[in-house]
């Protein structure tokens, strides 16, 4: 078991996003007990999954679940920085 695990925002868009690395993400949180990421994280992943659905890459829609998901955590999250 990992007690704390830092994400920085390629990874935390991989937990939100189905992407290559999001099945290694997931079970790499399955044991956290405290996740970690940089205060910045929260403006990148917005503007990452924007990117995300102005290229296409995602749907509208995906990427307001994705944004409202991850705002939903973002709390419990501990904040490095």
């Amino acid at each position: 078991m990992a007690p704390v695990v830092y994400l920085d925002t390629s990874a935390l868009v991989k937990r939100y996003v189905a992407e290559a690395g999001s099945d290694e993400v997931r079970t790499l949180l399955r044991g956290a007990e405290t996740v970690g990421t940089a205060a910045v994280a929260q403006v990148e992943m917005a503007a990452a999954l924007a990117k995300a659905v102005r290229t296409g890459a995602l749907a509208r829609e995906e990427g307001q679940s994705a944004l409202g998901a991850f705002l939903e955590d973002w709390p419990a999250c501990t904040a490095c920085g």
